[in-house]
């Protein structure tokens, strides 16, 4: 069962398809990240946290930002939750 789902991405580009696709989804959420950090979320807040595409584009910035953001993504996700 699907409770919720929140999406994250520094693209106002992105932001606005996926506001478009989600349309008339009550159970979903679309926010604007500044790409430093998963701040806006509480440790401990997610079933699964999933980074699609995300990471080639860190790294690409610095290896230093791709280990921060696996360590936020690692904060969020609930014990036992998977980070794919």
């Amino acid at each position: 069962e699907l409770g919720s789902i929140t999406g994250v991405d520094i693209s106002e580009a992105l932001l606005e398809e996926a506001l478009r696709r989600s349309e008339g989804l009550a159970n979903v959420r679309i926010l604007r990240s500044s790409g430093q950090d998963l701040g806006p979320f509480a440790d401990a807040s997610f079933d699964l946290v999933l980074a699609v595409d995300s990471f080639p584009y860190l790294v690409e910035v610095g290896m230093a930002l791709a280990e921060r953001m696996l360590r936020e993504a690692a904060r969020v996700a609930k014990p036992r939750a998977d980070i794919l």
